[in-house]
């Protein structure tokens, strides 16, 4: 628990809290014209998603191995923890992408740089006062996302995992 709760504080003082909280919504332009409601029961890409459980390696490719730890509710939020190996000689990036809680409310992404051999733990974190404006705090039951991985030194992207998601029990 303390290392999770740790891992989450390392996160937000690296990544910041933006990070991984949704945008305000905008607020609608007055020009007298009617505009358009914007569709809030509107699906992400259909996409093959693997579910995987706690302790799962889930991923291995060109040096590099990520696991997945399970997630932890708090009185502030959920924080779901990865474990990231790069055994490479090189530094890279990698980045949560494709964030979405319940298939339908998109996500901000999170990202830490790894060094050259080296091993770090990353929390994807969703706060409940972002879930709660989102409309889906009282009915949290699924997280899916990938990761991209870029080489520091290049910039070259290396490779997208598959699309993973993980239940809220």
């Amino acid at each position: 628990m303390k290392k999770i709760l740790l891992g989450i504080i390392m996160l937000l003082l690296m990544v910041g809290c933006a990070t991984t909280s949704p945008p305000p919504a905008s607020e609608p332009k007055d020009d007298g014209k009617k505009q358009e409601e914007p569709k809030s029961e509107e699906q992400p890409p259909q996409v093959e998603v693997d579910e995987i459980l706690e302790n799962e390696i889930f991923f291995e490719q060109d040096n590099v191995k990520m696991t997945y730890f399970g997630y932890e509710a708090a009185d502030s939020g959920y924080g779901f923890a990865f474990m990231i190996d790069n055994d490479n000689d090189f530094d890279i990036s990698v980045q949560t992408d494709d964030v979405y809680v319940n298939n339908t409310v998109e996500w901000y992404p999170a990202q830490l740089n790894i060094g050259a051999n080296d091993r770090l733990d990353i929390m994807q974190v969703l706060f409940n006062d972002q879930l709660e404006k989102q409309g889906v705090l009282n009915n949290f039951e699924h997280l899916r996302l990938k990761f991209k991985v870029t080489r520091l030194d290049t910039m070259e992207l290396m490779f997208e995992t598959h699309v993973v998601g993980m239940a809220v029990e």
